[in-house]
């Protein structure tokens, strides 16, 4: 990885970042609504349990904050800015795998946009163990990942990060139709590493769909020289509000 990163791409130039969320707003959002109301005119749902094969969408903000110094700049680094996005999240479980069971693949593929034409999109894949109630059936479930990352800033002049993270995260519901979620984990990109903390609810709806909010925030720290201070800190807080589809395969 090259000096900087994608946080060298950031700190360079005068950009302002101003939110471009005006198409998604009109685009996502809309079909939304039109989705939870489809949803709340079927006919009431079965109690169900806690699934790991789901298909979700949601409108995402994402707000971002690069401080520190470095990238032989001797004067202080502050910027600052946000992005409107679309998120996708994609889950398969596989109650038994040889002799695994409780496994599930994920991935989740965000796009967004700052200013001035400037793309930010983000990719996680994982694979993941879970542990749920007996014969795979409960309202209370942990399971923990090991995911592939990938974070690209810029169109023509991209820069790319990857690397991993492992995390974890404690499913449970609290009322009737009420499931929370938190998480918490490891995220290595090379030399940006950090946690990250993620907090998520969702509202059940009929035919197992619901509605989503996820707040997620992690602090990345990049030190170019251990000798120095010469290093960035950079810090996001995401959160993404959508609707989620979950499917009993099993």
């Amino acid at each position: 990885m090259t000096r900087g990163g994608i946080l060298g791409f950031l700190a360079g130039g005068d950009r302002q970042f101003l939110r471009q969320g005006d198409t998604m707003r009109r685009i996502i959002l809309p079909g939304l609504v039109a989705a939870v109301t489809g949803a709340a005119t079927a006919p009431a749902a079965a109690e169900t349990s806690i699934v790991y094969t789901t298909v979700g969408v949601s409108y995402a903000q994402l707000d971002y904050e690069t401080s520190g110094s470095g990238l032989d700049q001797p004067e202080a680094i502050d910027l600052s800015g946000d992005a409107d996005g679309v998120t996708v999240d994609l889950s398969l479980a596989v109650r038994k795998f040889g002799p695994l069971e409780g496994v599930f693949i994920a991935g989740r593929y965000t796009d967004g946009e700052y200013d001035e034409g400037v793309g930010v999109s983000a990719t996680r894949v994982g694979l993941g163990k879970y542990f749920i109630g007996e014969g795979g059936v409960g309202r209370l479930s942990f399971n923990g990942r090991l995911n592939y990352e990938e974070f690209t800033f810029g169109d023509n002049d991209e820069s790319t990060e990857d690397g991993y993270s492992i995390t974890g995260e404690l499913r449970g519901y609290i009322d009737e139709y009420w499931e929370i979620g938190v998480g918490a984990g490891w995220v290595d990109l090379g030399e940006p590493q950090g946690f990250r903390v993620t907090i998520s609810t969702a509202i059940e709806l009929p035919l197992q769909f619901f509605l989503t909010a996820e707040w997620e925030t992690q602090s990345l720290n990049q030190d170019f020289d251990r000798r120095t201070s010469d290093d960035l800190q950079n810090d996001q807080s995401n959160i993404r509000v959508g609707l989620r589809k979950d499917f009993n395969l099993f």
